[in-house]
């Protein structure tokens, strides 16, 4: 079974007058991910082909 990563933090919440809000954190990996996407060969584990030292997962 794949490793699973968090790429993304959302979230949403509607503020007094009714609008909704969304916040989104982007992970160092996903901006890793969006930088080299066009390099990228493999699937199921995309970030296995990019170095290690271009993103930190915690």
């Amino acid at each position: 079974m794949p490793e699973q990563i968090i790429l993304l933090t959302q979230l949403c919440f509607d503020d007094p007058d009714g609008i909704r809000l969304e916040i989104v954190a982007k992970t160092s990996a996903r901006q890793a991910l969006e930088l080299r996407w066009n390099e990228l060969k493999e699937f199921l584990n995309p970030l296995q082909t990019l170095p290690t030292n271009e993103y930190h997962i915690t």
